[in-house]
């Protein structure tokens, strides 16, 4: 590649498969980067491999290769790995989670062939099938041993890479709802993107249809699949179609195609989606790009704004924590504050509105006595959901005539269920 500096990338990393793109600012669009110069392989193994007394790793398909020698190991379940807590013993080795995929990620993102990631890149999107607490707190333990910084670090799920691949693409393919089959081996599922213009901003709403588990037998599978996508699109007008998945081919699925491109819906397929998706949300977000107006209503939206009443002056204040509007891996706050009187913090939750306000208090229980001004406390947020945040107060005392105790207390604020009289 070209670019050298405020490089954009497209990380997907999934069970079945990884790949990775760049940002191309000339041609205005994402770029998948092969496997192998002059081929078009893009997806590679999720995995990890080495040799036992050797200290140098490989990732992908050299990764399997390994494991089939006398001497080889092979990660192969990486992603699953990554989805937990527990560590995993390597040639003699614990590594935990995290610094397995530390190693996978500094390999894979060898690819780009650039001579220092972490300078050359402005931003890295990493998109996967579901992301979950342990997973984003893996990856970004992961990132920042490579020595990243936590603004180079962005992630979102699939879904919300679909949102941004279809929203990046000709207008005369989102005038209308656009319709996402998913397609693996076994099934496939339906989703469908419906933009609110009426609202300001405008939303964008995702819903799922039921999947469908294919018989098994090749030779009914294109009806069942035509006979799927005419329930699924029903009686609605589409603009756009995208398959995803290396288990559609079109060849085979005559029917099904000429079913959706009728009224002249444009329709596209391949299994880069996700990772392009993820690369343009990387330049809409570093480039102060709000998608033409739009908020996408992910599923992972954090829908309650949280503050924590303090006085500022002798004026009573609040201090804002998390912000509704944005995706909960994203939603973390910390800070310092001193206790003017009371032993109680007193948090406010208003609705993405700024509306509905209701107060939640964290009773610091078996906090010593000591005089106004003499408390000093060290306060983290982070939300572990959508629907959840974690709040965590420590007691770091005043210097050496107030000394700290490091007493931890910890409370849960949902963020979801909030009605006009408070929480339901």
């Amino acid at each position: 590649m070209n670019e050298v500096t405020n490089v954009l990338i497209g990380f997907e990393l999934n069970r079945e498969g990884s790949q990775i793109c760049y940002y191309d600012r000339t041609a205005c669009e994402p770029i998948c980067v092969p496997t192998k110069v002059g081929t078009n392989l893009f997806l590679f193994p999720t995995a990890l491999g080495k040799v036992k007394g050797r200290s140098d790793w490989h990732f992908g398909l050299e990764a399997r290769y390994f494991g089939t020698l006398d001497k080889g190991i092979c990660i192969d379940n990486l992603y699953d790995i990554a989805l937990g807590t527990e560590g995993v013993e390597v040639d003699g080795e614990t590594y935990s989670p995290a610094d397995l995929l530390a190693v996978f990620l500094r390999e894979s993102l060898k690819l780009l062939g650039l001579s220092s990631i972490v300078r050359s890149v402005e931003a890295i999107m990493v998109t996967s099938a579901h992301l979950t607490g342990d997973l984003v707190r893996n990856l970004r333990k992961a990132f920042l041993s490579l020595g990243f910084s936590r603004d180079q670090i962005l992630l979102q799920n699939e879904m919300e890479s679909f949102y941004y691949y279809a929203f990046s693409q000709r207008q005369d393919f989102w005038k209308k709802r656009i319709g996402l089959f998913r397609i693996s081996e076994n099934e496939v599922t339906f989703n469908a993107l419906t933009e609110d213009r009426a609202a300001r901003p405008s939303t964008v709403r995702l819903t799922t249809a039921r999947s469908l588990t294919f018989s098994g037998d090749e030779a009914i599978r294109d009806l069942e699949m035509c006979e799927y996508a005419v329930t699924s699109l029903g009686d609605d007008e589409y603009s756009g179609i995208l398959l995803a998945g290396n288990s559609f081919e079109p060849a085979k699925m005559q029917q099904t195609v000429s079913f959706l491109v009728e009224d002249r819906r444009r329709v596209y397929y391949g299994d880069n989606l996700f990772v392009k998706g993820a690369c343009y949300a990387a330049m809409a977000r570093r480039e102060n790009q709000n998608m033409r107006g739009r908020l996408y209503m992910s599923e992972d939206l954090i829908e309650t704004n949280v503050a924590i009443e303090v006085t500022d002056g002798g004026k009573p204040v609040r201090y804002p924590l998390i912000t509704a509007g944005v995706n909960w891996y994203e939603s973390a706050a910390g800070c310092e504050l001193l206790l003017a009187e009371g032993d109680t913090l007193t948090f406010v939750t208003t609705d993405l509105a700024g509306m509905n306000e209701a107060s939640v208090e964290l009773p610091l229980t078996g906090l010593p006595k000591r005089p106004p001004k003499a408390t000093r406390i060290a306060l983290s947020v982070s939300c572990v959901s959508a629907d959840h945040c974690d709040v965590e107060a420590e007691d770091l005392g005043l210097g050496a005539f107030f000394p700290a105790t490091h007493k931890i207390w910890r409370m849960t604020i949902p963020l979801r269920g909030q009605n006009e009289e408070g929480w339901e």
